[in-house]
């Protein structure tokens, strides 16, 4: 059975590239939206499984978007792409995602999360990378 998924994404390409690997791994059907209010109007009439919501939306707020396709469709399973490479405001969390995506991110974990997600894990926000050390600064 095909999995029906909403991408909602303000880029194109970005879009596209989600889109093409999903479905030429065959079992993903893909609809992507790239603005907030288009993609919770077609919601309405359109069942999905998962959602791929990119923090970097243009006409609603991410918030405002996840809890109303959560109140469409309670059974949704919402995955982010947090703002600014994977920093996530805290507020998301209301929304319990099942998993997350940063970017830019290697297609494989696409993929490996959809999947995790599909199967009904939930997927963590990656640690963040740890500074890089810094010398000690030379006595004067």
């Amino acid at each position: 059975m095909i999995v029906p998924v909403l991408l909602i994404t303000p880029s194109e390409g970005f879009g596209e590239l989600i889109r093409l690997t999903l479905e030429d791994d065959g079992e993903y059907h893909v609809d992507t939206f790239s603005r907030g209010r288009a993609a919770l109007a077609h919601a309405k009439t359109h069942p999905y499984a998962i959602t791929i919501l990119d923090a970097d939306t243009r006409d609603l707020p991410l918030l405002e978007i996840g809890r109303d396709l959560q109140t469409l469709q309670p059974d949704l399973r919402l995955i982010l792409i947090p703002p600014e490479n994977g920093v996530l405001d805290p507020s998301f969390a209301s929304l319990e995602p099942w998993g997350y995506l940063t970017k830019p991110f290697y297609l494989p974990n696409l993929l490996t999360t959809v999947e995790a997600v599909r199967g009904g894990t939930r997927v963590p926000l990656p640690a963040p990378e740890p500074a890089p050390p810094t010398a000690p600064a030379a006595p004067a």
